[in-house]
């Protein structure tokens, strides 16, 4: 798989909207796609009660509340471990 372009489609607010031209052996294909930056993402374990936690937040696209991991993006200059333990303490 190799990646023949990556086009900005749209900057704006929050979110950029790129498109990724991509060949694999011989056909070219594109994906689009928000470039996540410096982003982290966690599976939490509870010891105590032997489950797994998650985050419910609603998301515009589908227009309903989502069962997710915690997750988050880096503010500048955060260490990625600051901002899981940030993360973790806004979400749930």
């Amino acid at each position: 798989m190799n990646i023949e372009k990556d086009d900005n489609l749209y900057s704006g607010g929050r979110f950029k909207l790129n498109r990724l031209t991509l060949n694999n052996k011989g056909k070219t294909f594109t994906r689009d796609y928000i470039p996540s930056g410096n982003a982290v993402c966690s599976v939490v374990y509870n010891k105590v009660t032997n489950k797994y936690i998650f985050t419910k937040q609603f998301r515009p696209g589908p227009r309903k509340d989502l069962l997710e991991l915690v997750a988050g993006i880096c503010e500048v200059g955060e260490d990625p471990m600051e901002t899981m333990n940030r993360e973790i303490e806004e979400e749930i």
